[in-house]
């Protein structure tokens, strides 16, 4: 909005452009090159009366779609938190707003708790001294865990990659040409739109089968019982079996040479 109004303003004072901006108001200066690129149209670096009125006009309709979107934001959070129909906010309702706002920001940027759901997850896996963060030690062994699973991943990309060839590649010389991966797009694309039907119907049943409340959705009671469900069914994963070590095998035991005794001597007569 800092752009539209700060160009509106210049525009109305007919502010043009002639030379380099001062270093004191690059932002201004952008703008004003922003405002020029997009309404100069015959090009001469300054904007006549039809372009200045078609400038004015676009940043008076992005103001108001921007005021409409706004005023409609506001009806929804009043719809949603005015609880005694007031048509305002009390302290108690505007505490509730704040809080669903704020979770729902954090939610969009992928985090599930203040401090970011995957820094928490990775602390609470890497953090053995329990305080909190992450010394030198445990960071060192986190970083050495997440290459490891990268690697694993590059591995597996590589893997999928050979795989695709192999069933693609019909005429053999080890790479695809447009027409063979053409085909195999159209292949994955398939395959993946089945696997997403599969995974929507799959889903669907779960909210039939746990959706006590039957608002369509699963809350966090419900989705821990069919998390619970889903893992009985499951079971426990299988341990992977050790290798047995083989015992030693016994050398046979080598026989003991007879010991000559010492003959004994007679006592002289």
């Amino acid at each position: 909005m800092k752009f539209w109004t700060m160009g509106a303003a210049m525009l109305a004072l007919g502010v043009l452009v002639a030379g380099p901006a001062s270093a004191q108001q690059p932002d201004r200066a952008q703008m004003m090159k922003q405002i020029l690129e997009k309404f100069d149209k015959d090009g001469d670096g300054k904007l006549n009366d039809a372009e200045r009125a078609a400038a004015r006009k676009a940043m008076a309709e992005r103001r108001g779609a921007g005021s409409k979107d706004a005023e409609a934001r506001r009806a929804e959070f009043m719809k949603r938190f005015d609880k005694n129909g007031d048509g305002k906010f009390s302290d108690e309702e505007k505490a509730a707003a704040k809080k669903a706002f704020e979770e729902q920001r954090r939610r969009a940027a992928g985090q599930r708790d203040p401090r970011g759901g995957q820094m928490a997850e990775i602390i609470k896996r890497f953090d053995k001294d329990g305080d909190g963060k992450l010394s030198d030690e445990e960071r060192a062994a986190a970083r050495k865990a997440m290459a490891a699973r990268r690697g694993a991943a590059s591995k597996d990309s590589e893997a999928r990659r050979a795989a695709i060839i192999k069933r693609f590649d019909k005429n053999g010389d080890g790479k695809l040409s447009e027409e063979e991966g053409a085909a195999a797009r159209k292949a994955m694309t398939a395959s993946r739109g089945a696997a997403s039907k599969d995974g929507e119907a799959r889903r669907a049943e779960i909210v039939k089968k746990f959706d006590q409340d039957g608002d369509g959705k699963l809350n966090e009671k419900e989705r821990a019982a069919a998390k619970k469900a889903l893992g009985q069914q499951r079971g426990p994963r299988p341990e992977k079996k050790r290798a047995e070590k083989k015992p030693a095998e016994k050398k046979p035991a080598e026989k003991k040479r007879a010991e000559k005794k010492p003959a004994e001597k007679k006592p002289a007569k």
